[in-house]
This record gives structure tokens, sequence and C-alpha cells, in this order.
């Protein structure tokens, strides 16, 4: 993953530069997050800033002739003042600084390549250049961020334009030991967005453990709690030929997962954060149940009347202690004090999953 990022003039001409698009705002927004140095070469500045004066004297050229005749129609000799090039030029320079800071771009100084140098790669036709002579632009361009990337301890570089002639310049780059790629703005947001969801999943996966091991810390709170605060309907402890008399003891309560709501990776964590969970947990539940033997059996035979069997055994009942498993959901909150620490788990309430709705005692209040 590369450490700095540069802006190349087709993707700000693009975005209407000094204009941020949204596209634009979205990568630069999102290498911030990746902690990429965000930087904008001079030479590209003062290509933007001599292209944007171009075309206004273009257009300045062809509203002034067109006014005048307009005006002459009428009787008019004096055409509407227009903005001289000293008042537009001061104010296209504030709102470009304005944009620079906003977004956190850096100057990229020119170049010290000598002019000889220059020449040389123009004579070869080394890319930059093409096979007719163009990219000098380019090649300033390229060169000054060559130069920069060389000043800084193992960093890497991105270009983002979608000019093909820096995209054939790699082995210039290569040969300076300079890592530099070249990517389109679309390209570069894939390639940052996968980056960040890697960094994402290794962050969540930590503080997810975290979260888990904190709350299974509390097992005998939790188990406690779920004691005081869930009822078990007598249709959720039922077995075949029994029916429960009492539930004695919860054994164990083992928790399983913790959820948040969002999913902790969609949450801006902040230190100091509240975090409302839910815990997915199963409890061992000692239960006293009176059993029943089966009664005498119907034996059917095709054309003939029932015939009963007779039973084996007594038909008296019995009590006796069983154990089950049951699922259980219980809502909580806890303090987020940085990465992958957690504390003050509060107890909100508990209840049995999957219970059939319309039963008492399927959702407790919390204590208190």
């Amino acid at each position: 993953m590369f450490t700095h990022l540069y802006l190349d003039s087709e993707p700000l001409r693009g975005s209407r530069w000094p204009n941020i698009s949204v596209e634009l705002s979205n990568l630069l927004r999102l290498a911030r997050r990746l902690e990429v140095n965000l930087n904008l070469p001079v030479a590209v500045e003062m290509e933007l800033e001599a292209q944007y004066m171009r075309d206004f004297r273009e257009l300045h050229q062809t509203v002034e002739g067109k006014l005048k005749s307009h005006l002459r129609r009428a009787g008019l000799d004096d055409a509407l003042a227009l903005r001289s090039d000293e008042e537009l030029l001061a104010a296209y320079r504030a709102a470009a600084a304005s944009s620079r800071g906003n977004e956190g771009l850096q100057s990229v100084p020119l170049s010290a390549w000598p002019a000889s140098d220059y020449f040389d790669l123009l004579l070869k036709r080394d890319p930059p250049f093409s096979q007719d002579g163009r990219g000098f632009g380019d090649a300033v361009i390229l060169l000054s961020v060559v130069d920069h990337i060389r000043t800084i301890r193992d960093a890497s570089g991105v270009i983002i334009s979608a000019d093909r002639r820096f995209g054939e310049a790699g082995r210039l780059t290569a040969r300076l030991g300079v890592e530099l790629e070249i990517l389109s703005l679309d390209a570069a947001y894939k390639k940052m967005i996968d980056e960040l969801s890697e960094i994402l999943g290794q962050r969540f996966a930590a503080d997810y453990v975290a979260l888990l091991t904190f709350v299974q810390g509390h097992a005998d709170e939790i188990k406690a709690y779920v004691a005081r605060n869930v009822a078990f309907p007598a249709i959720s402890l039922g077995f075949l030929f029994t029916t429960p008399e009492s539930v004695d003891e919860i054994e164990s309560v083992q928790i399983e997962r913790v959820i948040t709501e969002p999913e902790l990776w969609r949450q801006q964590l902040e230190p100091g954060q509240q975090l409302t969970i839910r815990i997915a947990a199963r409890a061992r539940v000692l239960v006293t149940v009176r059993s029943w033997p089966a009664g005498p059996t119907r034996i059917l035979r095709i054309g003939q009347e029932a015939e009963e069997m007779p039973a084996a055994g007594s038909l008296e009942s019995s009590t006796n202690q069983r154990t089950i498993e049951r699922e259980i959901e219980i809502d909580a909150t806890v303090l987020r004090v940085d990465h992958a620490t957690y504390t003050d788990l509060r107890l909100r309430g508990a209840r049995l999953k999957d219970t059939p709705t319309g039963l008492a005692g399927l959702r407790a209040v919390a204590d208190g």
C-alpha cells in the first residue's frame, strides 16, 4: 500500500479545480483515513492555473465581441465591464489555496533536475515523452514526484492520473529506485477501499475478541442475573410424558457471542464511547419434572377393531431432575475505553430466545 498520494492535472481538471468533486472528495477522505500523505505538485498547480487563465481569455474575447454587437443594436457603445486578468488570477489563487488547506494537500516543489537530463530523456523518447516529442509537462510533474519521494525514507507513492504516458514511465522510476505506481481515480479508490476493509477487518477482529473476552469474564454475574430475571414458561421446559414442576438452578451460562447494533466494524468508535450490546448465551438449567409412564398402546389392523396391548410397569407418576439447555439473550451496555479495551458492563434485560409470544415472563426488566 502506498504512503504518499500525488494528484496529476487530469483528475483535477475533471473536478473543475479549485472545486472539489464528490468523487475526488471521497478519494481524499479515504486516503486521510488510511493516513496517506496527500500532495499536489507545484507543476500541476502551475499547469492548471495557466489553463484556467487561457480559458478565461478565450471566453472573454468571445463574450466581449458578442456583447458589443448586442449593445450596438440598441445604440450603445460601451461594453459591460468584465473582470481583469489580475482580479481573476488573485481570486483563483485564493480559491486554490483554500481547497489545498481544506483537503490537507501539501505542495511538492518543482524538480531540480538539470535541463540536460530532460533533454536526454527527450532525445531517447523515454516515457513520459511520446514518440513525437510531446510530454515535457508530464516529465516535470513525474520527476518532481520522484525527487520528493526520494527524500522520504521507506516512502512509496501513487500518482492519480489517467495519462497513459505516466503508466509507461515505470522503467524510469524503477531505474531511479523509486516505488511509484500510476492509478486512475477509480482504481486508486478501489485499492484503498480494499486496504481499508482489510485494516478494519483486523481492527474489528481484535476489538471483537477483546469485547467477547471482557463479557465472558463476567460469566458469574451474568449467570446470577439470568437466575433473577428470566422466567421459564412451562411450555419451554416440557418433555414427552413429563410435566415441569420447578426450575431449581441455573447451573451455568456459556457466553457464545456478542452482537452490537450497528455492527462493530461499521461504527466510528471513539474512546469513552458507550456501546449497546446483545449477549447470546446458552444456559444449563436444572429442572424438576414429573414423569408419566406411557398408557396402553393401541394396535390397529386393517379391517379389524383396535386392539389394546397391556402397558409395561406401573401407571404411577414419579419426579426426577433433568438438565436442559436453553438459548438466552441478554441486553447490556459496555464502555469502550480505547481500541480493544472495555469496562463497565451494565446488564439491562434478559429473555429466552425464540420463545412463543404471549407467554408471561419472556422479557425481564432490569434490576432497580
